[in-house]
This record gives C-alpha cells, sequence and structure tokens, in this order.
C-alpha cells in the first residue's frame, strides 16, 4: 500500500510538472494570493473537518504544497505565493480524494466553491421474501493507511442511511441480524441516489 502511494505521489509530481510547465522567465517574482475555499458534498452541503492540500509554482519544477483542514461550515483560507497565477487543489474526506483540480488565481484574493465526490449513502435491508429487516446492525468499512468503520441500525422500513460518504470502490459492506452475520460483501458507491438493496 505504501509503495503504490509512493508511486502515486511521484506520478502527481511528475503531473504538476507538466501542468507548470511554462517557462519561467529570469527573474520571476512570487506574488501573494488569498484563496478562499468553500468545500461542499454532492448536496451542496458543507464538509467539515475536510483535508484541503494546495500546490503552487515557486519556480521551474518548484512546486510547494500548503495543507489546512475545513471548519465547520466547510471553509478553509489560504495564503499562497506563487510565480503563476494557478494552483492545484486536492480535498480529502475520510482518507478518500473526493476533488482534485486546476485553478485560475484571477486576483489576488480569489473564492471559490469546490464540489466534491461525498454524497448519502442509503441502503435497504430486506429478507428472502423482500419484507424489510429492523434493528439490522449495518456496517461499511474501508481502508486507505488507516481503516474506517461507521455503523448503524435499520429503520422499521428497512432503509440505513449514512451521511456523507466519499465515493469509492473498496468498500466492505456487512449485515448483522439476531445476532448473526446475514450479508458481507465488496462494494462500490458513486453517488447513486436509488437505496442499495441487501
Amino acid at each position: 500500500m505504501k509503495k503504490a502511494l509512493f508511486n502515486l505521489i511521484f506520478i502527481m509530481v511528475l503531473t504538476l510538472c507538466a501542468v507548470f510547465s511554462v517557462a519561467v522567465p529570469k527573474g520571476a517574482c512570487l506574488n501573494s494570493y488569498d484563496l478562499t475555499l468553500y468545500v461542499k458534498d454532492s448536496q451542496g452541503k458543507p464538509l467539515a473537518s475536510a483535508w484541503v492540500s494546495v500546490t503552487t509554482k515557486y519556480g521551474e519544477c518548484d512546486l510547494r504544497t500548503v495543507d489546512n483542514k475545513t471548519d465547520e461550515n466547510g471553509t478553509v483560507i489560504f495564503s499562497l505565493k506563487s510565480i503563476e497565477p494557478f494552483a492545484f487543489i486536492e480535498v480529502f474526506w475520510k482518507s478518500v480524494t473526493v476533488a482534485h483540480l486546476n485553478v485560475s488565481l484571477q486576483s489576488q484574493k480569489t473564492s471559490l466553491t469546490i464540489p466534491c465526490n461525498v454524497s448519502n449513502f442509503n441502503l435497504m435491508i430486506l429478507q428472502a421474501n423482500g419484507n424489510p429487516i429492523k434493528n439490522a446492525y449495518v456496517t461499511l468499512t474501508w481502508t486507505i493507511d488507516v481503516t474506517w468503520k461507521i455503523s448503524t441500525y435499520s429503520e422499521t422500513n428497512g432503509l440505513v442511511s449514512f451521511k456523507q460518504i466519499p465515493h469509492y470502490d473498496n468498500y466492505v459492506l456487512s449485515v448483522k441480524w439476531k445476532s448473526k452475520t446475514v450479508y458481507q460483501d465488496l462494494l462500490q458507491f458513486h453517488g447513486e441516489t436509488e437505496p442499495f438493496q441487501v
């Protein structure tokens, strides 16, 4: 996992060098920018405590990154320096990369809304005959460097809703009912609005 992450970071650095590949004139000076980001999920609700990285260009292939977390309103402010009016932004939510984009720093004070691949994840827990299961214990687990686990109980109609879940390919979904594991499988989630039936 660490080797794969290192390779990914290396590829990203090469990509950033290509993005910022315009020749730097001799004597080019660093300009200052204040960048305000409003980080939101797919429904427009703020992502509190999302991790945000911003990379700017200090010189030819001299890329520097600053990091910060969003506040309770999903807002984060960066004071940046760059020889070019561009920045590369990445947003991480529960260890998953949920947004990455290049932005133009149009003025010394720039504000942007960053929509992220984060949505509410709804499931319907049903018996084999189609009847809903009440009080099933449902757990969603995933691992990226660290293991994340969230759990809840199904409602009377069998519905389960996990709030602000990152879009990701390798979830493990397990369902326990009457102290027995009745379902466990890998799951992909990419913001589907219809409840996933188990």
